[in-house]
């Protein structure tokens, strides 16, 4: 019989925890942080009346329809926002164009750039030196693959996709970080095989779907003896460059 999940593991499964059983855990409360720029976007999917941000390189995304965007959402239409910065060496002339399944708008500098459902050519937007701040919404269609790329050109170069290092956003947005947060724990939950020994069944998908991690077992350690002798854990133990967690496991507990 498995053991109860503990609350540690419950609040590292974080958005996934959304059944009533659950309800009541709650990760605790993040820090301000000064803002910090960083290459790359932050995005932010919503589904169903839930969030879920991340960090992203590109404004550019393919969903294959009847699958969620993220983990953290049930599959179905839903709605993805880019917020960042688009920085320029110099002032200069860009148009911005997009493929996309769905619908588009965007604005720059907090004045419209584009909307695909009005189906116009698209007019050169003027980029100042330095930071642009950019905001890119799409809303997926009700069926089929969901699907979006953001294009830019100028009168130096044709059509192409918005290279990664023209992009920055602030690290120490709170949205970010809880998205980072879950991802974490998520990640920690399934390397520790949490699940092999306490009972999460009413949190995690089936056998065999989402993370490999979660369809190992728990190590054995049947005729451990055989496979380990004194000498040899104990210079491992000792080596902190090989595995420094262990060595301070060990030093915790003789102290």
């Amino acid at each position: 019989m498995k053991i109860p999940l503990p609350l540690f593991a419950l609040l590292a499964l974080g958005a996934s925890l959304s059944s009533p059983a659950h309800a009541d855990v709650q990760a605790p409360a993040l820090s301000d942080l000064a803002p910090a720029a960083k290459q790359g976007l932050t995005v932010t999917f919503s589904a169903g009346g839930k969030s879920d941000t991340r960090a992203g390189r590109l404004i550019a995304l393919f969903v294959p329809a009847g699958e969620a965007p993220t983990p953290f959402l049930a599959p179905g239409p839903f709605t993805a926002k880019w917020e960042g910065e688009i920085t320029s060496d110099l002032r200069a002339a860009f148009t911005f164009t997009v493929d996309t399944t769905g619908g588009v708008t965007a604005t720059l500098n907090g004045q419209p750039l584009l909307d695909s459902r009005l189906h116009i050519a698209p007019q050169p937007a003027q980029l100042q030196k330095g930071a642009n701040k950019l905001v890119v919404e799409f809303q997926s269609p009700p069926q089929g693959d969901a699907m979006v790329r953001l294009m830019w050109s100028s009168k130096d170069f044709p059509r192409e996709p918005i290279p990664p290092t023209a992009f920055q956003h602030d690290t120490g947005a709170k949205d970010l970080r809880t998205g980072e947060r879950l991802r974490e724990g998520r990640l920690l939950f399934a390397q520790n095989r949490c699940s092999a020994c306490h009972d999460a069944s009413p949190v995690l998908p089936p056998k065999g779907e989402g993370l490999s991690e979660l369809a190992q077992d728990a190590p054995t350690f049947d005729a451990i003896g055989d496979k380990y002798r004194e000498p040899w854990l104990a210079a491992w133990i000792n080596d902190s460059a090989q595995h420094p967690s262990a060595r301070t496991h060990a030093e915790s507990l003789r102290g």
